[in-house]
This record gives C-alpha cells, sequence and structure tokens, in this order.
C-alpha cells in the first residue's frame, strides 16, 4: 500500500520505464500518496503500468492479474511515450477516490489511463482531470470494457478525439448512477455507450461522432439489459463532426441512434466577403449553397436565387443554372441600400431555404440618440455619413432650454444655443443631450428657492435661496432636500437618500471628481477622473461623481476601469466579492483584470479580461482547479 509517500521521477531526467510496475500483485494506493514526473520515453506507464504474468509451478502454468486499486492519492505530471501516461492497465483496475491530473502522452493514447484489459476496470469516485494525448484524453480504451458509475472527468485534451474517453470498436463503455464527464466521447463506428443506470451527475454527457455516413441507423447509446428505465436524451450533448446528422431517441426509449436529418440549405461565401460586409462596383464569384440532411422525396434540387432591399437594378445575383449549387454576387457602383438580403430555395419545396443578409460598405447609418428631449419627433433615428440631421429639444414646463452637449467632443452643432438645430453626422454613434434652466433659478434674490441651480456651465444646490457651503447634499426620489451634512457628519451618519451631491469649497458641485475623505473626515483632494493616482489605502473614504454630480453606487466603469460603490457610496479599496456566481477581486478601488494575483496564504489566482476569476481550466501553462487555485504547473 501507498500510504502519505512521494515518489517523484524528476521529469528533467528521462527514464525508460513507470515509477511503479505491477507484474501480477497488488498495489493500493491512497491518501496523501503522490506519484509525480516521471518521463518514460520508451514505452506504456508513466507513473503505474498493471500486468499480467504467467508464472510455471510444478510443470504447470498459472496466470497472475495485477490488481491497482486507487482510493485516494494523486498521479500527475507524468509522461509515456506509448500512452498510458498516468496508469496503464492490463490487468484490474479500481478507482473509488483521489485524482490523475496534467499527464501526458503526445504520441501515445490515454493522457490519464490507457486500459487494455481482459478484467474488471471501474471507477466510481475521484477525478480525471487536465490530461492530454493523441486519443483519449483523459481515458483511452484499446481492449475490454470500463464501467463508470462516478467521479469527473473534465478539462482533458486530444489532439486526435476523445478529450474526455475514446474507446475502440471492440470495446465497451458502460456508465451510470452519479458520473460527470465534462469532456466529449468519442469511439469507433461498430460499438455504444451503455447506460446501466440513471444518470444523476447533473451534467450533459457529450458525445462527438465522426464518419457518420457510416453510422446511419445505428445506436450510439443503449440502455443495459438490466435498466429498464428509458434514456432522457437531456442526459447527453451529440454533436456531429459532419453536417446533416441528428441523434433521435427510438420509439421504446431504449437507444439512441444517428439518423439523417431535416433537410436543410447552408451558405458557402466567396472568401473575399468579410464581416457581413460587400462592397459597391465588386463581384463576388466564388459562392455556392450546400444541400444537407434527409433528401428523401425531392427528386431534383433546383434552386431559385434571389435578393431583396437592394436599391438598384445592377446589384443582381445569378447561378450558372437552375441546378447549379454556384453562384455569384454584383454589388453597383450606385447602389444606396444599407443592407441586401439573399435567399436561396428549392424550386419545388420553397419551405427549405436560407437567407443572408449583407451590408454594403460606405451605406452604413449610424445612431443619433436625443436625451432630455421633450419634442414628439427629436430628430433621433439613424443617418449616413454626411447627411445632416436635425434636432428639436422640445418645450419643458418650468425650464427654458439652455445648450446642447454631445458625447463627442469634436460634434459641432450649427448652433448649441437653438433648442432646434443641425450637425453633419459623423462616421459613428453619438449621443445628443439637451440641458435645461429652472425659470426658479433665474434670480438669487430668492429667498425661498431650494435646489439645483446652473450658471455660468457650474452647478449649484440652493437652500432657501442661498447656495450650499462645502459638504454632502442628500436627496429623495422626488429630488427633495432631505438633509445637508458636512464631510464628517456624513461618515458617521447612515445615508439613506435616493441621490447625494457633494458641494465643493467654491460651492459649486462636483461633477465627474474623485472626492476623498480622510479618516477625520476631512477633505483631503478632490480630483478630475483622470487623475486619481489610488495612492490612497482603505483609511481613507474614496467617492465619485458623475458627469450631472450624482454619487456613485454599484459598478461602473471609468476609462476603462471598472470600480465598485458600496450602497454608502464608498469605493471598494481590496476586496473579494461575488457577483452573479462569479468572483471578482478589487485593489487599489478598481477591478482586477488580466492577471495574476497571489493571496497572501501562497495560492494564486488568475483573474480573466472581464475580472472573473477562473476555474478548472489552463492558463499560461498552469493547471487553475475547480476552486479558483493554481496548484501545479502542465509538463508537456
Amino acid at each position: 500500500m501507498l500510504n502519505n509517500i512521494t515518489i517523484d521521477g524528476n521529469s528533467v531526467v528521462e527514464s525508460n520505464k513507470p515509477i511503479i510496475t505491477v507484474n501480477g500483485g497488488k498495489l493500493s494506493i491512497s491518501n496523501a500518496a503522490r506519484l509525480r514526473n516521471n518521463n518514460n520515453v520508451s514505452g506504456y506507464g508513466g507513473a503505474v503500468a498493471v500486468q499480467n504474468v504467467n508464472v510455471t509451478t510444478n510443470g504447470i502454468v498459472s496466470k497472475h492479474v495485477g490488481v491497482v486499486t486507487m482510493a485516494g492519492g494523486t498521479i500527475s505530471n507524468n509522461h509515456a511515450k506509448d500512452g498510458g501516461a498516468g496508469i496503464y492497465v492490463q490487468g484490474e483496475f479500481t478507482m473509488t477516490g483521489g485524482s490523475i491530473t496534467s499527464n501526458s502522452s503526445a504520441e501515445g493514447n490515454g493522457g490519464g489511463i490507457l486500459i487494455s484489459s481482459d478484467y474488471s476496470c471501474s471507477i466510481t469516485g475521484g477525478e480525471i482531470t487536465g490530461n492530454k494525448a493523441a486519443y483519449g484524453g483523459g481515458i483511452y480504451i484499446t481492449t475490454g470494457k470500463l464501467t463508470i458509475t462516478g467521479g469527473k472527468l473534465n478539462n482533458n485534451q486530444s489532439d486526435k478525439g476523445g478529450n474526455g474517453i475514446y474507446f475502440m470498436g471492440s470495446t465497451n463503455l458502460e456508465i451510470g448512477d452519479s458520473v460527470k464527464i465534462y469532456d466529449n466521447i468519442s469511439f469507433e463506428s461498430s460499438t455504444y455507450v451503455t447506460v446501466n443506470s440513471k444518470l444523476t451527475g447533473g451534467v450533459k454527457i457529450p458525445i462527438r461522432l465522426s464518419n457518420n455516413k457510416n453510422r446511419v441507423g445505428k445506436s450510439i447509446v443503449k440502455a443495459s439489459e438490466s435498466y429498464n428505465d428509458k434514456l432522457d436524451m437531456d442526459n447527453f450533448l451529440i454533436t456531429f463532426d459532419q453536417k446533416g446528422y441528428e441523434a433521435k431517441l427510438s420509439n421504446y426509449g431504449k437507444h439512441i441512434d444517428i439518423v439523417l436529418s431535416k433537410p436543410y440549405l447552408e451558405l458557402n461565401l466567396d472568401s473575399l466577403i468579410k464581416n457581413d460586409t460587400v462592397y459597391k462596383k465588386e463581384s463576388y464569384n466564388d459562392s455556392y449553397v450546400n444541400f444537407y440532411g434527409n433528401d428523401q422525396g425531392i427528386a431534383k434540387k433546383v434552386y431559385k436565387y434571389s435578393i431583396t432591399g437592394n436599391e438598384s437594378e445592377k446589384t443582381i445575383i445569378k447561378a450558372d443554372s437552375d441546378l447549379s449549387q454556384f453562384f455569384s454576387l454584383t454589388i453597383a457602383a450606385d447602389e444606396t441600400a444599407e443592407e441586401i438580403v439573399m435567399k436561396v430555395e428549392l424550386v419545388d419545396h420553397p419551405e427549405i431555404f436560407v437567407t443572408y443578409t449583407f451590408k454594403v460598405s460606405g451605406n452604413e447609418r449610424y445612431a443619433v440618440t436625443v436625451e432630455n428631449s421633450y419634442a414628439a419627433d427629436n430628430g433621433a433615428d439613424k443617418y449616413r455619413q454626411g447627411e445632416t440631421v436635425t434636432i428639436d429639444a422640445g418645450k419643458r414646463s418650468g425650464y427654458t432650454f439652455d445648450k446642447w452637449v454631445s458625447n463627442d467632443a469634436e460634434l459641432n452643432f450649427e448652433n448649441d444655443k437653438e433648442s432646434t438645430t443641425t450637425f453633419i453626422m459623423p462616421d459613428h454613434a453619438v449621443k445628443v443631450t439637451a440641458q435645461w434652466i429652472s425659470v426658479s433659478s433665474g434670480s438669487s434674490s430668492s429667498n425661498s428657492h431650494t435646489g439645483i441651480v446652473e450658471r455660468k456651465d457650474e452647478s449649484y444646490y440652493y437652500i432657501k435661496g442661498k447656495p450650499a457651503d462645502q459638504g454632502f447634499v442628500l436627496l429623495d426620489e422626488k429630488d427633495k432636500l432631505i438633509d445637508k451634512l458636512a464631510a464628517d457628519e456624513f461618515l458617521t451618519t447612515p445615508v439613506k437618500a435616493d441621490d447625494v451631491y457633494f458641494v465643493k469649497a467654491d460651492k459649486t458641485i462636483a461633477k465627474y471628481e474623485w472626492i476623498i475623505l480622510n479618516q477625520n473626515g476631512e477633505v483631503e483632494k478632490i480630483l478630475p477622473v483622470g487623475m486619481f493616482l489610488k495612492q490612497y489605502d482603505s483609511n481613507y473614504k474614496v467617492y465619485l461623481a458623475d458627469s450631472d454630480g450624482k454619487l456613485v453606487k454599484s459598478w461602473t466603469d471609468i476609462e476603462g476601469n471598472i470600480y465598485y460603490f458600496n450602497n454608502d457610496y464608498t469605493a471598494k479599496n481590496k476586496y473579494w466579492t461575488l457577483y452573479q456566481n462569479e468572483w471578482y477581486l478589487f485593489d487599489n478601488y478598481s477591478l482586477v483584470r488580466s492577471q495574476w494575483y497571489a493571496a497572501s496564504n501562497g495560492r494564486w489566482y488568475y483573474l480573466d479580461q472581464q475580472g472573473r476569476m477562473l476555474k478548472n481550466q489552463w492558463i499560461d501553462g498552469c493547471w487553475i482547479n475547480e476552486d479558483g487555485i493554481y496548484w501545479s504547473p502542465y509538463v508537456k
């Protein structure tokens, strides 16, 4: 028995044998046993080879079957030239726990396990993950039968077929119970997968098939004789290397067969057509249509080609003949349509057709979004580059129109002070916003006005006719004043408001600015968004005012950096958070993205481009497990 022991093969040194060879004996692997880093360059079995031997005693020959039981431990980072980089099995093999991970056989088969046995082989627990081989990244079966009713196969890879499992025509794979197989199963056309019990693992078992033509009418999944229930198609994800085929459950639910799919057409477009875009004055001559699926009842495939949406009669589609699958598409020089829709159908079977939408380069229309307008027709629409766009702010009770602003700094209004004005459409979408001035804010002599006042491109908050001093202004959902708090008061008072503004020392409202308070509740700094240097640790309270002056809550994207703000409007400094079942990490206030992160306990995590902590995959040659932790490199 191997228990609480590490045997390291030192992968830098080449060997010509496994770490352990079981010749007709018995081996038990359990608990903290580790067999790793062996590089067998001349045979089968990277970590373990299970073999049978014939022994002659007094002229009598008896066979001694090798037996390996794996109830725990780890077999990892081993290599075997001919296959079975984790374990090579000719005798009996039982796996109830432990992990076989990150083993590889670039030329051979069975990165995790290679089974060539006429004896009992079963898996009821444990994990087979991150292994790689030519065929059968996780498991390859060349002789015999393997029964899997538990455990997990995940993130295994193959170069030729069967990322999870590949088995030959004379062999059999039997599955059932709580087994979880995430990697595809592939097998030769003369065999099938057997289900011996109800699949309860909650994972769709992926089966990937090739040579489909030779499989039509054959079963790919069968219920065993001892399994009385019907098979459930929802337990499987069956895909095909070739088109025109599908899997179908038999009438009695005891087997799943390959059949021809319903007939359909598929377009193969000229390689010059990229991103669905065609160009004026161009012809595309190397396009064709393919027919897939069941063609019974279709005596002759006669194709009809047509286009709609074109605004020039010289834009045409043309085939060599009605029977031809090949056609050409010509876009006229005077074509003005933004999009053209092509359709190909069978003449005698118009229900069988395919369509495709092309964009005509140079005719693109871009969206104009008009915000804060009260006009029935404010000009929001799509326009071509160079067109004159007319926008209208309309009329707003209690306000006078101030000016137009845009998210495009280079957009030039004919007159931004006119409620109805024009501009020339650029080559991209734009957003324009009407700004208004409250009629009651026009006189500073009013001793009763409370609210936001716009003056000389600056915003102020007036309380009973006087501009508020530095501090935080809290408003309810109807923009009515709840309270005005100094900075130190705001830190110690629970925030119960729908909107919060910060008034600076010059009595203007902070807009698109960071507000930093020190631990004493004093204003440490007010910085424009682009000048936030992240030098303030968790002893500071950091707030962000948006372009309207409102303090931000929840997620926000500022110049490509993602920040998160709590319900009290403070920015998270360094913090793991769970959002929609994904873990995210904030460090120095912003979301960590596209990089490794070393935790204080020595574990490593990887955050992707969206900031999500990755799990169950390879990054930079390192395997990240289901808890998001990197724990071993991948050895090729």
